[in-house]
């Protein structure tokens, strides 16, 4: 038990707490009184005198605590409890708020448009950036691509063998795999429908890890050549072909004619390489080994546990070069690239996403520096009101917490607008981008877009409301109510806050116009450049013909008469791929193949020349509106049984021959290489759209180089899209069971490629004229602040004869130069940042001198249309009335 004297002493420190006034009114009377309650416990034992001193000292401390809170607390009183006084501001800053409708509604709507164009853009950045895989342990599926070893050129896939030995021969990867892009015709209750599917090679599934909903994947056995005939669904098809069905797995569907068990269904989500119908296993072909150069196929691989991206990289240049001395002809100066999956299907969009996510950011930022000048300009209103309730004894942080909360109200009511606007924003980019941009179903706002939104909108409140208002809010009262008093001339115009914040907001949409001015330029670019043939009202009809009734070229006259019967079709002709074909619409066949110009030394092996290959049918080139440039067209007597002969395009003449002409020349190529004279020389195309450039190509008559994969063109004498239901019914009139793989017009497989150019151009765009809005908004409203607090100036400008012009060229001028000022500082930061623009832009520099010029003259000029306006309402002000009212 403590010693009386020592419990004694703590208590007396712990008075100490109690305030002044009470220990000196108090404190002796409050120690003789624990001094005889001490004697009645003396001698009651050392726990029970533990538990008085305990008691003692904890009541002084609740005592010295309670006290010292009511004192703090009756300042609070004179405002109302801490609930009372927020409900108190709440009340105040709706009723201040309520009386000025224009500047509420003006303020919600720019704190709206920044926020719900922020918030749509990083929902498209989350749906398609942040968002998981839906893989398993998906950073160790990488996406492996051939490549030219010396050039670093990459292909567009892997071979089937290729992926076997990188499965065999490397210790980095626990499987390799292919997919082959595939189809079948599904027949179900009599009706026959070609659907798009994948053939994948053993160990597909296990690289991506992937699991299905129903069922099960495939087996090892039913990889084997000899395998029983089973499929995979995929979960859109299972849900809109066979109702959602689970007892679908271990029934029997009709695929080209033959059953095939399904074994399971896979998740919806699973989309790699691409959505697809169904899956069906592809065994080892014979002549994989022979194809070793084909890159059509996608190839996937698993890193090993534990080995690193880096590492692996390593190990497949090894096997590269292990293989390029096994077989020499094929893998000479071949490898591999091994690309992170994430990256393999996101990187294109990447860089556009987040310079768009950028870009919005801008428009954020100048939404907020309006906003603030409109809270400066208010407060300037209010400076006398903030004065008065100073020098009647309220407190600068009291002023600053009803700042705060009509800051708060504000933002809130933004916040609203925003998330309004963002729904909006979110179908908006979802139409815009459709068929291009990745994972565009899981675009919604859901919780973590939500949080976005509330973050975006409590940043912009501090930013746009809080801190301006602080410096209002510490106004001295003789100050406030000293200036502008009666027969005062000194307006400070805007003042350094105003200026400044005209600078900025000239300054960051100078980057945004800068940006879209860019990609306006880099598009006018490229739709320049000459396609090499004409889309205008040409159709593409695209089917397979296997194992049709008459062979093929029966087929190809059957279907070329019954086109040609249609009313309003000029010409048509066949060919085994269409240039543009890039999207999916319809497939795109495309082999190269090496060939060696006869008559010259032979190259050594594994370093001929290659060429894409085409085959078309007679007249092909005039309805693609191609013009032979030597020689001749294909003509009917270009038959099986004939003279062997091909077309080359101009580039291949000229890199092989020179100025020489071609015609009469020979070739050594095709599957099995023979002679086949040069017959004509065509001009180039783009094969892949405007973007891309002419290759080698070499066109052979279908009928001596066959197929069965086969587009249909049909040049019409109107719009092609008035041929598509007449086009369908003719193949049905000659085949009724015979599927169609794809119908497109030329122009749409070309607009497809143009989609996404113009949905980066159209967002970007709208983000620039709305950033060039705001910011001549912006400087439009502190300039008619700036305006009013001059009045007197200007009226005795004018009453001592300074003319309307002279006048209005101070006004203008005084924006002018600021808005030079934000130019310069825009165009530096443009120049810094439109680098990142680079992959987007073709035929344009991102420092493109011409831009940068043609936007600081569109920029000036809106900001100086933003001062007439206030400068033609201070010329027409009369002076006399003017000098008054001050």
């Amino acid at each position: 038990m403590p010693t009386p004297r020592g419990a004694l002493r703590l208590f007396d420190l712990l008075a100490q707490l109690l305030p002044s006034h009470f220990r000196r009114e108090f404190g002796g009377e409050m120690r003789r009184a624990v001094e005889e309650r001490w004697a009645d416990h003396r001698g009651r034992g050392w726990r029970a005198g533990c538990r008085f001193w305990l008691r003692q000292w904890s009541a002084v401390v609740w005592v010295a605590l309670t006290l010292r809170w009511q004192r703090n607390r009756r300042p609070r009183e004179r405002e109302g409890t801490m609930t009372g006084g927020l409900h108190h501001d709440v009340k105040l800053a709706l009723r201040g708020l309520l009386r000025r409708p224009g500047f509420v509604l003006l303020t919600l709507g720019t704190l709206g448009l920044g926020i719900g164009a922020s918030t749509a853009v990083f929902s498209a950045v989350h749906a398609v950036l942040l968002r998981s895989l839906p893989y398993a342990d998906a950073e160790r599926a990488v996406v492996v691509i051939q490549r030219d070893a010396e050039t670093g050129e990459r292909g567009n896939g892997l071979s089937a063998s290729n992926a076997r030995d990188l499965t065999q021969r490397s210790g980095a990867l626990e499987t390799a795999a292919v997919a082959e892009p595939w189809g079948a015709d599904l027949e179900v209750e009599g009706r026959v429908e070609s659907l798009r599917a994948w053939r994948v090679s053993e160990g597909w599934f296990d690289a991506v890890a992937t699991t299905p909903v129903h069922g099960r994947l495939f087996t090892p056995e039913e990889y084997r050549p000899d395998g029983p005939a089973v499929v995979v669904l995929g979960e859109r098809s299972w849900r809109a072909r066979f109702g959602a069905d689970p007892g679908i797995v271990g029934r029997t569907v009709v695929l080209d004619g033959e059953g095939a068990t399904v074994v399971g269904v896979i998740p919806g989500n699973f989309k790699f390489p691409d959505d697809a119908e169904f899956w069906t296993p592809r065994p080892p072909q014979g002549f994989d080994d022979q194809q070793r150069t084909a890159d059509y196929m996608t190839g996937i691989a698993r890193l090993a546990t534990g080995v690193g991206l880096e590492a692996a990289r390593a190990e497949i240049e090894r096997v590269a070069r292990a293989l390029a001395r096994d077989y020499p002809e094929s893998n000479t100066g071949r490898s591999f690239d091994l690309v992170p999956l994430r990256e393999y299907l996101f990187g294109d969009v990447r860089t556009p996403l987040m310079v768009v996510l950028a870009a919005v950011a801008l428009v954020l930022m100048i939404a907020c520096a309006n906003v603030a000048g409109l809270m400066i300009a208010r407060g300037l209103h209010r400076c006398r009101e903030f004065a008065v309730r100073r020098a009647l004894g309220a407190t600068t942080g009291r002023i600053t917490r009803q700042l705060t909360v009509e800051s708060a109200l504000l933002a809130v009511g933004g916040g609203v607008v925003g998330l309004g606007l963002a729904g909006l924003g979110v179908d908006a980019i979802r139409a815009l981008g459709a068929g291009h941009l990745p994972r565009i179903e899981e675009l919604r706002i859901d919780a973590t877009v939500l949080g976005f939104a509330v973050a975006v909108s409590i940043a912009s409140a501090l930013v746009a409301g809080v801190v301006p208002s602080l410096g209002l809010s510490r106004t001295a009262p003789a100050r406030a109510l000293g200036d502008g008093a009666r027969g005062s001339t000194a307006g400070r115009g805007i003042g350094r806050s105003g200026r400044r914040l005209v600078v900025a907001e000239i300054a960051l949409a100078t980057v945004l116009v800068v940006g879209a001015g860019l990609l306006v330029r880099s598009l006018s670019t490229v739709l320049e450049r000459d396609l090499g043939f004409a889309s205008e009202g040409r159709l593409a009809v695209q089917v397979f013909a296997y194992d049709v009734e008459g062979g093929t070229p029966v087929f190809i006259r059957e279907m070329t008469e019954g086109f040609e019967a249609l009313p309003g079709v000029r010409s048509v002709a066949v060919t085994s791929s269409i240039p543009g074909a890039t999207d999916g619409t319809l497939a795109a066949i495309d082999i190269d193949l090496g060939f060696t110009v006869l008559d010259r030394p032979a190259p050594p092996v594994g370093q001929e020349p290659t060429a894409a290959i085409t085959q078309v049918s007679p007249g092909f080139f005039s309805t693609m509106g191609m013009p032979v440039l030597e020689g001749r067209d294909f003509e009917p007597f270009d038959a099986a049984d004939t003279h062997p002969v091909v077309v080359v395009n101009e580039t291949l003449a000229r890199r092989h021959f020179g100025d020489a002409s071609p015609i009469g020349r020979s070739l050594v190529i095709g599957y099995q290489p023979i002679e086949r004279e040069i017959v004509g020389v065509v001009a180039d195309v783009r094969p892949s759209g405007h973007e891309s450039d002419p290759r080698p190509e070499v066109y052979f008559p279908i009928a001596q180089f066959p197929t069965s994969s086969l587009t249909f063109v049909l040049h019409g004498e109107g719009t092609a899209e008035a041929l598509i239901a007449p086009a369908r019914e003719a193949v049905w009139e000659v085949r009724p069971s015979l599927a169609i793989w794809g119908v497109a017009t030329v122009d749409e497989l070309l607009g497809t490629w143009l989609q996404e150019r113009r949905f980066h151009l159209m967002l970007l765009g709208s983000f620039a004229v709305v950033a060039l809005l705001l910011a001549t908004v912006g400087t439009y409203s502190l300039v008619s602040l700036g305006v009013e607090r001059r009045v007197a100036e200007l009226g005795i400008r004018r009453a001592l004869g300074g003319g309307d012009a002279r006048i209005l060229r101070m006004i203008v001028g005084e924006t002018a130069r600021l808005a030079a000022v934000g130019v310069v500082l825009g165009a530096f930061g443009a120049f810094v940042t439109t680098r990142y623009l680079r992959s987007m832009l073709f035929g344009v520099e991102p420092t493109d001198p011409a831009t940068f010029v043609s936007v600081a003259g569109v920029v000036l000029l809106a900001a100086s249309l933003g001062a007439v306006i206030p400068a033609l309402r201070a010329i027409r002000t009369d002076p006399n009335r003017a000098i008054r009212r001050s």
